[in-house]
């Protein structure tokens, strides 16, 4: 079976051609051409969906390629039964692979003949390259697929293949004393290509060199007619001099290749560390046999050692590729303009040993030549500091055995479609940081400054950029002074250079000039936020566009490796670029970063109430104005979501109480601190909680609004009596009262009796706090208050004090109908909790453990750590008077260690009750 795809696409079978309507539709004969074009390595399915239908696919499209392939095979292997695997067109890689022998596809025969071409001319033996080449240019019968993928990149470079065997054989015929030959083929390429110079210009030369001037002299005129008509230009240099040939005699001898085995690796670096895993990764991607040249991306953010990698890595192979290795920065980012591909291409065709007047006019010839060249040589290509897929894909040889290692500090997505690796270069850790600046310093200079030297390593953020411009300060200084610059100056302006390439942030700055406008403001944007781990929803409020638009800047930041990806819907921006984005943050004008704040405080506050509303419905919070526009807060579907999201979002929300103050916005900042405290409280963060609560009162007295101020001290006043500090409990206590009592707010100030009536049960003052329980339920109880299930149980607490249990049982089961017919969980589950105390001193060991088992599921339900310790203290109380020490052990260790980490009092507690147990038995 033989396959043609240059010009029409045809199929052989045993010398018999296939109907053109059996090998099928125009999408049939584009996806063989795809395939062939391949040469032998996979496609990927998007990457075929993509070339068939641009950029509005339908959605049959999988269906439609899967029916071509089916239609396709049963065209290549006729006999191959129903459940027998494909031979020629292969499922593989995601997509598809076609496996013909070369000698069955005129593509493959094609390329095959000009390598032999290429490696005879660069012998010298050009009557030998000139059969090789006619050879290869009688099996072209136009561009691949028939111009069905006129416009695909692959068959522009496949035609730039053909232009570039064009020249190498009008080149070859001349050296060889060989013009006539070399005349037909060439007047039919500038037929097809009527205003590239090089072509006609060599068209020129061989007509001279046949001895036809006039010939010779009709060519040029024809060109430069053709060049000033449609482009308005003059002749080139190329033209130029080989008119000038014409009209001035003998033809000058023709350019002679020499052998030149390039080695354009720069140095490595000296102190390289770690990066095991990524060498290893290199490895495997070039050992992987790919059928064509193996191509690996290294990208990671500005400074992180890509370059550093690929050197290394680089030295270490270089033997692997005794046909020569070729380096070029690309200058994709920093000062000035990126290279053009036809610029580099011209230098790698001079390296590889033609003069750099050979080199022919346009990318896409240059390209075919360059492959043309590396065609069955083994050569290393480093590609630094790309800036795109389109400034890459000229610059890849075509043939096997080379190997193309680009790095960039975006994601490089059409390579990766193209079946290239791609290889992420992290941050480094804190030991491979610490390994760094012992290779730049020496070991004794860490050894001498421990300290001061982990300090510049944390400093630096694993940025070993960072650590090499560190190191070159700390060269002639103590690490103590590194560490106070770093302090005092801050990192960026610490860590800043005179020379573009080594300071940090003209390296950031780079970076963040190379995205998308939308992109760039986002990221300045997330400067605003006090944290630099930033959900999803967070970040689409800050930049107020709506949704999609937001989920695409973040995007943007991801690929230019602004912005890590930490899991699904979180993002992070590693310490210098945090630093680099509020440092950009704080230049926004105020008629952009004003609204964003507004959007983002506002994000939070609405979303946090939302999250205690799940978990406690019957949280009383007094209403509030609305979202502005863009906010967007969060919804939650059931408990957990809310819980996952108050976990995450903990830092955030205590650190936004102090944006919110530092920036004017002091009543919002009362009503974020005000909705995170059922949070604060719940998780035993009782020291947030009062740092919170003192922010946010400083907050309210400049607002000076009685009510706010009065919640303030009611907080304030709850998260001492947690922390056991009386004195300022009771201050917080009475300015509560008087405040509330200012406000005119009889529900408040009767909750501030019934919190004042625990205080004081706390601090032992059972009588007082009666008294005060008493006189908020009563409150309660006459304005219709759900409070006062709480309350009620409080009381029936209170009782048992006393001494009163049967009536405390009694105002325990009011408590608990109370708070079941409210749904109040966290309720129910105090009041089960006070009633298995009751019941466990009544005697009812069963009743008890009921109690208690239930009190601590619902206060794990709720989020409420430290009273499910208590829960489990109490259970093991229970346990230990039913005589089954076993249980009291396990219930009082998973107390004590729930207690431990939230360094609560009560640990005492549960540590004297295991000690107890010393010498027991079960």
């Amino acid at each position: 079976m033989r396959v043609q795809v240059l010009g029409a696409v045809r199929v052989w079978r045993d010398d018999h051609e296939v109907d053109e309507v059996d090998v099928g539709t125009p999408g049939r004969r584009a996806l063989l051409t795809l395939l062939a074009l391949a040469g032998g390595r996979p496609v990927g399915l998007q990457a075929l969906i993509g070339a068939l239908w641009d950029d509005h696919p339908p959605r049959s499209a999988v269906n439609v390629v899967h029916t071509h392939v089916k239609h396709l095979r049963r065209v290549l292997e006729p006999a191959r039964g129903a459940r027998d695997p494909a031979r020629v067109l292969v499922t593989s890689g995601g997509g598809y692979a076609l496996r013909l022998p070369d000698d069955a596809l005129d593509l493959a025969r094609f390329r095959a003949l000009v390598r032999e071409g290429a490696a005879f001319r660069g012998a010298g033996q050009h009557r030998e390259a000139v059969t090789r080449l006619a050879a290869a240019l009688r099996l072209w019968c136009g561009p691949p697929g028939g111009g069905v993928l006129s416009a695909h990149p692959a068959v522009t470079a496949a035609v730039g293949e053909w232009q570039a065997a064009v020249l190498a054989l009008g080149e070859a015929a001349l050296a060889a004393d060989d013009a006539p030959a070399a005349v037909p083929l060439l007047a039919a390429a500038a037929a097809d290509a009527p205003l590239d110079e090089a072509v006609h210009a060599l068209l020129i030369r061989a007509h001279h060199a046949a001895g036809d001037r006039s010939a010779a002299a009709a060519a040029y005129q024809r060109v430069r007619v053709r060049l000033a008509e449609e482009l308005g230009l003059d002749p080139g240099d190329q033209l130029r001099a080989a008119h000038a040939a014409v009209l001035g005699g003998p033809p000058p001898a023709p350019p002679r290749s020499t052998s030149v085995v390039p080695a354009q690796l720069p140095a490595g670096c000296p102190a390289f560390v770690g990066r095991d895993a990524a060498l290893r990764a290199l490895d495997a991607a070039v050992d992987e046999p790919t059928g064509g040249t193996a191509v690996v991306t290294l990208d990671g953010t500005a400074g992180v050692g890509k370059t550093a990698l690929a050197l290394r890595w680089a030295h270490r192979v270089a033997d692997r590729f005794p046909d020569g290795q070729l380096f070029v920065d690309l200058r994709g980012f920093g000062p000035g303009s990126p290279l053009d591909p036809g610029d580099v291409l011209a230098g790698f065709i001079e390296a590889l040993g033609l003069p750099a007047s050979s080199a022919p006019v346009g990318t896409t010839a240059r390209t075919g030549l360059f492959r043309s060249l590396l065609a069955g040589k083994r050569v290393l290509v480093v590609l630094d500091n790309a800036r795109d897929d389109e400034q890459v894909r000229p610059l890849l040889p075509g043939a096997p055995g080379c190997a193309v290692v680009v790095t960039s500090r975006v994601r490089l997505p059409g390579l990766l479609v193209d079946g290239a690796r791609a290889v992420g270069v992290a941050l480094l850790d804190p030991a491979a940081g610490r390994a760094l600046l012992a290779g730049r310093l020496g070991a004794a200079r860490l050894a001498a400054e421990p300290d001061a030297a982990d300090r510049v390593v944390a400093a630096c953020a694993g940025l070993p950029l960072a650590l090499a411009v560190a190191a070159a300060r700390a060269a002639d200084t103590p690490l103590a002074d590194v560490v106070a610059d770093l302090d005092e100056a801050g990192r960026l302006e610490a860590l800043a250079t005179d020379e573009p390439r080594s300071d940090i942030r003209a390296a950031f700055t780079a970076s963040h000039r190379a995205v998308a406008p939308g992109a760039a403001l986002l990221f300045d944007l997330l400067g605003l936020h006090p944290s630099p781990e930033v959900p999803q929803a967070s970040a689409v409020a800050l930049a107020g566009t709506g949704a999609a638009a937001g989920r695409r800047a973040l995007r943007a930041l991801v690929a230019a490796r602004l912005l890590d990806d930490r899991c699904r819907g979180r993002f992070r921006l590693h310490d210098l670029l945090h630093d680099f984005s509020r440092e950009r943050a704080r230049d926004l004008p105020a008629a952009v970063a004003d609204p964003a704040l507004d959007r983002l405080l506002d994000h939070l506050l609405h979303s946090t109430r939302a999250a205690v509303r799940t978990l406690s419905p019957h949280t009383d919070d007094r209403p509030v104005p609305g979202p502005v526009p863009g906010a967007d807060p969060v919804g939650f579907a059931d408990r957990a979501a809310a819980t996952a999201w108050l976990a995450a979002e903990q830092e955030t929300l205590v650190a936004s109480v102090e944006l919110a103050t530092s920036t004017g916005r002091d009543r919002t900042a009362c009503e974020v601190a005000a909705a995170q405290r059922f949070w604060l409280d719940r998780r035993g963060s009782w020291d947030r909680m009062r740092a919170v609560g003192e922010a946010a009162l400083a907050a309210a007295e400049r607002v000076d609004d009685p009510w706010l101020r009065a919640r303030c001290h009611r907080e304030l006043m709850t998260a001492a009596m947690r922390l056991r500090d009386w004195p300022s409990g009771e201050h917080h206590l009475a300015r509560a009262r008087q405040l509330f009592q200012a406000a005119d707010d009889p529900v408040g100030y009767a909750q501030v009796l019934v919190n004042g009536a625990q205080l004081r049960r706390k601090q032992g003052r059972v009588g007082e706090a009666l008294d005060d329980a008493r006189a908020g339920l009563d409150l309660l109880v006459r304005a219709g208050h759900r409070g006062q299930a709480l309350a009620l149980s409080l009381f029936g607490s209170l009782q048992f004090e006393a001494g009163e249990h049967a009536e405390a049982l009694a105002a325990h089961e009011r408590a608990l109908a109370l708070q079941r017919d409210l749904g109040y969980r966290f309720g129910e589950a105090d009041t089960l909790l006070a009633m298995g105390i009751v019941r466990l001193s009544m005697g009812d060991h069963r009743g008890a453990r009921r109690c208690h088992l239930r009190a601590a599921e619902l206060f794990r339900e709720v989020g409420d750590r430290f009273c499910e310790a208590d829960s489990l203290l109490r259970l093991g109380d229970t346990a230990r008077a039913e005589g089954d020490l076993a249980a009291a052990r396990r219930l009082w260790s998973t107390s004590l260690h729930l207690l431990t980490e939230l360094r609560n009092p009560l640990a005492d507690t549960a540590h004297a009750r295991l000690a107890s147990l010393a010498g027991a038995h079960p």
